[in-house]
């Protein structure tokens, strides 16, 4: 019987990167790592790419705890964000990047005792239809109420994602939802991360 292998190329990884770099050489790089670096292997690509990205990007908290019990010092982002108010707790202690995208994740943040702020990442909605606010005057509300919150880092930043970056003819639609990022963060003061790979 035989088996199937996959190797994981580290200069092919590195030689990727650098492609992309040449694309955006004035963005920061948030290289996305959840599923186990989508089955390449977390630990090994995240060792491969610390010295050459602003941060790492996972889904769950756990891949984030297991990312910094493995050294890495660079921020982490939660991009779904937190569904339990106990989370809190590690995000703070782990000093993570959460999305937020919800009144329930507002609400725990004000509410939480935590040992220092924590970072917080407002998530807009721009046409994925999967997480996030919608609509400048919502992101105004949220936004004031993160500000006033003790428990958050200031300023906050807002994330999204283009959904069909990678789909060809939606040319139109991507520069819509492109405008309609820019249009939401009018007020906002952080940083902004809008794209992925196919929007590159």
């Amino acid at each position: 019987m035989e088996f199937i292998t996959a190797q994981i190329d580290r200069s092919a990884l590195l030689h990727n990167l650098k492609t992309i770099k040449e694309h955006v050489p004035d963005a920061n790089i948030v290289a996305v790592v959840k599923a186990d670096a989508y089955g390449h292997g977390l630990t090994a690509v995240t060792e491969a790419l610390q010295d050459q990205v602003q941060a790492f990007a996972v889904a769950r908290i756990g891949e984030a705890m297991k990312l910094r019990r493995n050294g890495i010092t660079l921020p982490i982002f939660l991009l779904e964000g937190f569904y339990n108010e106990e989370d809190l707790q590690y995000i703070s202690k782990y000093d993570l990047h959460t999305a937020v995208h919800s009144l329930f994740q507002i609400e725990a943040i004000e509410k939480a005792k935590l040992p220092k702020p924590v970072h917080v990442w407002l998530q807009v909605d721009v046409g994925m239809h999967r997480l996030g606010c919608v609509g400048p005057d919502e992101v105004e509300v949220l936004k004031e109420r993160l500000n006033r919150s003790d428990n958050v880092i200031k300023p906050v930043g807002m994330i999204s994602h283009l959904s069909v970056a990678d789909t060809i003819g939606e040319e139109e639609y991507n520069n819509t939802q492109i405008s309609t990022f820019f249009k939401n963060a009018e007020s906002i003061d952080g940083e902004l991360c809008l794209t992925n790979s196919a929007g590159i």
